[in-house]
């Protein structure tokens, strides 16, 4: 489960032509994060970029994929008009639980 949630707004879109909007995840280096100290840090360890499974303490990115629907609300063709936003602020590392001695 991604905390915080990941949301957009997507505007100036032709409001008689259907899309599909889709999600994906990845990795945002090949390195592998530790907390210490208050602070993230990088591990020496080098992450596998065959695979798009999470892990724990890695940096990830999400992407937004725009895609111009064909006829059939389907992706279409290889020529189906598509875009790709990416917005920094979203990376996060993940984690397989929070604690805070706090």
């Amino acid at each position: 489960r991604m905390f915080p949630s990941y949301k957009v707004k997507v505007t100036g879109m032709n409001p008689k032509t259907k899309y599909i909007l889709l999600i994906d995840i990845v990795p945002a280096d090949d390195h592998r994060y530790k907390f210490c100290d208050n602070k993230c840090s990088l591990e020496s360890c080098q992450f596998n970029f065959s695979s798009i499974i999470l892990n724990s303490m890695h940096k990830y990115q999400p992407r937004l994929h725009i895609v111009k629907a064909d006829e059939n609300n389907a992706f279409g063709s290889k020529n189906t008009a598509f875009c790709t936003h990416v917005f920094p602020e979203t990376s996060f590392i993940s984690v397989t639980s929070y604690q805070n001695h706090k």
